[in-house]
């Protein structure tokens, strides 16, 4: 049973668990969260990002040192269990013509297509007892059904390590002829940009998820309708004011931050 509500587009989505499949509590998907909750999104970046990726965080003044340029402009997700915040990712637009892969790299000519405004997924972070859980799967699926109902924006790019560029491949998105890049700002690493339609994607995880026989989850009944027109006006991301400082199985992207 899915449970929606919210102004400007259903911000909230309760996902019941299956019966005997393991999960305790219901999960609850947030688009467009409120600034007290984006900043329990920064806290979770920040505690799984130290380990492995501390790269992708910064000692910005009156920010949050998880917290970016970007983050005011994207369309954020994430998802709770009990309150916490579990799962979280970003859909970023261009700001004045870039991306945030523009500060890191040249961007190949087949990031988008003609009349295309693809937005940028990164930030895909789990914690990490909560892995190999479906969550992911779950958060991304939701996160392109409403991109779908509430915005114009119909295509998505990752720049991603390689690991995760299989992951996002395995649920209908595909590399990009000449994306393959060595980033010296992280590590020297090899990284790859992969592009994907978002119906497409939310129809290959939604079937993946009712296929896989140890889903805890049940997901809403995914509502059918033409995806070049959205069903209301298209809305911007939202610009919360901060405070202050203010899921085959998911263990492939299980330290694969982008």
């Amino acid at each position: 049973m899915a449970t929606i509500s919210g102004a400007a587009g259903p911000t909230l989505v309760r996902i019941d668990s299956v019966p005997a499949r393991g999960a305790s509590a219901p999960l609850i998907f947030e688009a467009r969260p409120s600034a007290a909750r984006l900043l329990d999104i920064f806290t979770l970046r920040q505690t799984e990002y130290r380990a492995h990726s501390d790269y992708l965080l910064g000692n910005r003044a009156g920010r949050h040192p998880a917290e970016d340029d970007f983050d005011a402009d994207a369309y954020q997700f994430c998802c709770t269990i009990g309150d916490e915040v579990v799962a979280a990712c970003r859909y970023s637009p261009a700001l004045d013509g870039r991306w945030e892969a523009s500060g890191l790299c040249p961007l190949p000519a087949g990031i988008r297509d003609v009349g295309d405004s693809p937005l940028q997924i990164s930030r895909v972070v789990v914690r990490a007892d909560m892995r190999r859980r479906l969550i992911t799967e779950v958060m991304l699926c939701l996160a392109c059904r409403w991109l779908l109902e509430f915005t114009s924006h119909r295509s998505y790019f990752a720049l991603c390590l390689p690991k995760l560029a299989r992951y996002y491949e395995h649920f209908g998105a595909h590399a990009i002829e000449g994306g393959e890049v060595v980033l010296a700002s992280r590590q020297g690493q090899l990284y790859h940009f992969v592009r994907g339609r978002m119906d497409t994607s939310d129809r290959v995880i939604t079937e993946f998820l009712e296929l896989h026989e140890s889903n805890p989850w049940s997901l809403p009944v995914r509502t059918e309708r033409p995806r070049d027109v959205p069903s209301s006006a298209a809305l911007s991301p939202a610009r919360p004011t901060h405070p202050g400082p203010t899921s085959l199985v998911s263990p492939t992207i299980e330290r694969q931050h982008g």
